[in-house]
């Protein structure tokens, strides 16, 4: 961060959209202003709250043997299983989750489960609370879901704050996209059906593959 803070914008604010360290920086923030590092800080303020006992930066030693297997496709076409150059062409191993790092990205880097991460979703849904636990305030959330660039051309979407707004206009295309990776036809289904603004995150789960997290299997699963 100290390296970054000494590089020259690339453009001055509100002038275009550029997907950045801005979640790093934040990240960082957040450890000058709590003066604790950022995993202590997710682990005592979100994850312990929210019952969220499979998430973590370094997966620990006893939950090693969890950490799913990471494939990609070979130049024929196959699913092989990746070994190397996970970021970018770096030398980043699909083992990464359980190599113990001192370094705490507010971008990227955390591992967990699919229920964890439903868990953490559905708080959001909540508008910040999850089983009478507050972890954001609704005006927090609704600042985070809500068009935050104005008229910057991102295709039909917009980008809230950590999170990118499919516009009504959007969502057939995401839809087919959606169709495409599962092999079902959804637009029917949602005919008839009151028409909201859709949302989701841009995040581990949804946005870049290197920012994906490597999810643990769940217990007894």
């Amino acid at each position: 961060m100290n390296r970054l803070a000494q590089l020259p914008l690339m453009h001055q604010p509100g002038e275009k959209w550029t997907y950045g360290l801005n979640n790093d920086l934040l990240g960082c923030l957040v450890e000058v202003i709590s003066g604790t590092s950022l995993d202590k800080f997710f682990k005592t303020k979100i994850f312990e709250p929210l019952g969220m006992n499979d998430t973590y930066f370094t997966i620990p030693t006893e939950k090693a043997n969890r950490l799913v297997n990471l494939y990609k496709e070979d130049k024929e076409g196959k699913l092989v299983k990746s070994t190397a150059e996970l970021l970018n062409g770096k030398t980043v191993t699909p083992n990464y989750p359980l190599e113990s790092s001192t370094y705490y990205s507010g971008g990227a880097g955390l591992s967990s489960t699919i229920y964890d991460y439903a868990v953490f979703l559905q708080m959001l849904l909540n508008n910040g609370v999850y089983n009478g636990k507050r972890i954001l305030s609704r005006n927090t959330v609704r600042l985070m879901i809500m068009n935050q660039i104005g008229d910057l051309s991102r295709g039909d979407d917009k980008f809230g704050l950590g999170f990118q707004v499919v516009t009504e206009r959007a969502v057939p295309a995401h839809l087919r996209r959606l169709e495409h990776s599962v092999g079902v036809e959804l637009l029917p289904l949602l005919t008839g059906l009151t028409r909201k603004r859709k949302w989701y995150s841009c995040s581990t789960a949804s946005c870049k593959a290197a920012h994906t997290a490597m999810w643990l299997k769940n217990s007894g699963q």
